[in-house]
């Protein structure tokens, strides 16, 4: 990652302190305009940027006027990144001469106020851009990119694909006021060797790869391709960039495929079309970074995919919730992977209900293992499974999908998971087993326990609705609301908390959680255990531990259903001691107080 400050990058090497190259203001002055303000606003910005930003990260700057550009540029700054990269397309100028005169001055107020710290770009549309290639022609969209190489901008982006003499034109106006040159090249499907243009080769600093990928085969091409040009074009940083419908994973993720800079958006973007380059927010960028262990506090403390290799054999797994937030299953997968010497890498993947169609495509169409799913998806997802095994069946809920020459099975290894620790938590033959919470994960614990010869009983709220769950179930477990529980004192040799009562403790009070530790506190089991791993330690396990029983901690419960998951994924069983010896390193910096 440090050749971004070495060789052809001396460009941005000033960039890693705080001098943004604006004048500086002092005292107590009025600005006669907003321009000054913000100008003065940068630098103070600049003095609180975060240590959290990666020196290779890059904003991607959009917006459809000169504000909207101004304020993500600062915000970007605000929040730590070194560079930005301006798309002057998503104004969308035309040809027309009142949008050439308007985007004249647009021009110029964006590098008055943003020059110093940006890469500027223009993208034709059919490159991912913004533009449409009918309403601009590529003469009057060069006109605008040699008035941009005119204001000296850090770097110029230009399609290496430019005629000749344009080309030429561009390159000599940026250098005559200071710009880089960063030259784009825009892979054609079906290729998979970069055959290059040694003249034109030259007058660039940096390459950058936009592929268009959007199944096995084009990923495939586009990693040899990658390879082949950086052997071309030794001594050169070459940068990749995706493009597609399923970009912003592997925008994302560039960090491994060796890129000296990897680009992220401020906000989530939202493409246009299928063919557009998609980006994470910085916050969900950040998140997929800490939880991959190549960026955060606990860089090089924990496990890490840094170093792994990529390839055009290399599989994928995807972990898929609402937020990319304290997932260590993220870890765990990736270390039982990686002991494993699989060549799989597991990615956190934000997923709201309206992606979920667009991630099991990528399952399908890409060379993966399959996925680990996150509430509040999994109902949603098992909808939509070309087949539901196990008691994924009778509960309608799934957290592990298993893909298979393009079809995708559902399963769910939570109660099997939770039973394995039972097993391994008492000895004793014919203990009685309480499972609390009639959820999608009480539910399948209950069954999944019963199925190995325990006495077991649910308790859920409602005592109707328990005793349909038991039904559904297929009968021979206890049930009983947890208004009628105490009748059961001394009577539980392993109480489960399957309820996410707990998880908000320290945030605020949690009455439920107050609730499930009160009926710990009665029963005394001699052994309790939590699903709840955020926070560690819960008022649940507190009322066990008061009572003199034994407690299991929700990471030790997760990294069984994990070994679950792995085990369909692979048809071999993890090493649960590297599992849990990486789940502990890397605990502190995953789940944040």
């Amino acid at each position: 990652m440090e050749t971004v400050y070495k060789g052809s990058w001396s460009y941005i090497g000033t960039l890693s302190n705080n001098d943004v190259g604006l004048k500086d203001y002092k005292g107590d002055k009025s600005y006669s305009s907003e321009w000054e303000y913000i100008k003065k606003s940068v630098k103070d910005e600049v003095k609180g940027m975060s240590d959290e930003i990666p020196k290779w990260a890059v904003a991607v700057v959009e917006g459809k006027s000169v504000n909207d550009i101004r304020r993500a540029t600062y915000s970007s700054r605000r929040l730590g990144y070194k560079l930005v990269e301006i798309r002057i397309d998503s104004l969308r100028p035309t040809s027309t001469p009142e949008s050439k005169a308007r985007m004249g001055v647009f021009v110029m107020q964006i590098a008055d106020l943003l020059k110093d710290f940006s890469i500027a770009t223009i993208r034709r549309g059919r490159d991912g851009g913004y533009l449409d290639d009918k309403k601009m022609d590529e003469n009057s969209r060069l006109d605008l990119m040699e008035q941009v190489a005119s204001k000296g901008f850090l770097w110029l982006d230009i399609e290496a694909d430019t005629e000749t003499s344009r080309l030429n034109e561009v390159i000599k106006i940026a250098r005559e006021n200071g710009s880089g040159i960063m030259m784009s090249h825009v892979l054609t499907m079906g290729h998979d060797k970069y055959k290059g243009d040694e003249n034109r080769d030259s007058l660039a600093d940096v390459h950058k790869i936009i592929a268009p990928v959007k199944n096995i085969w084009s990923l495939e091409n586009s990693i040899k391709y990658l390879r082949s040009a950086r052997k071309t074009l030794q001594g050169k940083p070459v940068l990749f960039q995706f493009i597609g419908p399923h970009s912003e994973l592997f925008n994302t993720i560039t960090p491994i495929f060796g890129n000296s800079l990897t680009f992220t958006g401020l906000e989530n973007n939202k493409p246009e079309g299928e063919d557009s380059q998609r980006y994470l927010s910085n916050e969900d960028s950040l998140s997929i970074w800490r939880h991959l262990g190549i960026n955060g506090p606990g860089k090089g403390e924990g496990w890490s995919v840094e170093g792994i290799p990529i390839n055009e054999q290399t599989t994928y797994g995807l972990i898929l919730g609402s937020q990319i937030n304290e997932s260590l299953e993220t870890v765990a997968l990736n270390v039982a992977l990686g002991n494993k010497e699989m060549n799989t890498l597991c990615i956190p993947m934000k997923c709201g209900y309206e992606d979920i169609e667009r991630w099991l495509s990528f399952l399908r169409t890409f060379n993966t293992v399959g996925a680990w799913v996150n509430k509040p998806l999994k109902g949603s997802v098992a909808r939509n499974m070309d087949k539901l095994e196990g008691v994924a069946s009778l509960i309608g809920s799934i957290n592990t999908i298993v893909s298979r020459g393009g079809s995708l099975i559902g399963y769910d290894t939570i109660g099997a998971g939770i039973a394995d620790v039972v097993e391994r938590s008492i000895s004793k033959k014919n203990a009685r087993v309480g499972v609390l919470g009639t959820g999608s994960i009480g539910r399948s614990a209950a069954f999944e326990i019963h199925k190995r010869g325990y006495k077991t009983f649910i308790s859920g709220n409602n005592q109707s609705i328990t005793k349909q769950v038991v039904k559904k179930l297929g009968g021979g477990m206890g049930a009983i609301s947890s208004n009628n529980i105490n009748r059961m004192k001394g009577k539980v040799d392993v109480l489960v908390n399957t309820t996410p009562e707990g998880k908000n403790v320290g945030k605020k009070v949690d009455e439920q959680a107050i609730g499930v530790a009160e009926i710990a506190r009665t029963l005394e089991p001699m052994v309790g255990i939590d699903v709840v791993y955020s926070p560690p330690g819960t008022p649940f396990l507190s009322s066990v531990e008061s009572r003199g029983g034994e407690t299991v901690k929700g990471t030790d419960v997760m990294i069984y259903q994990v070994a679950r998951t792995f085990q369909l994924w692979t048809g071999t069983w993890p090493e649960i001691k590297g599992l849990r010896r990486a789940v502990e390193d890397s605990a502190p910096h995953i789940i944040r107080s």
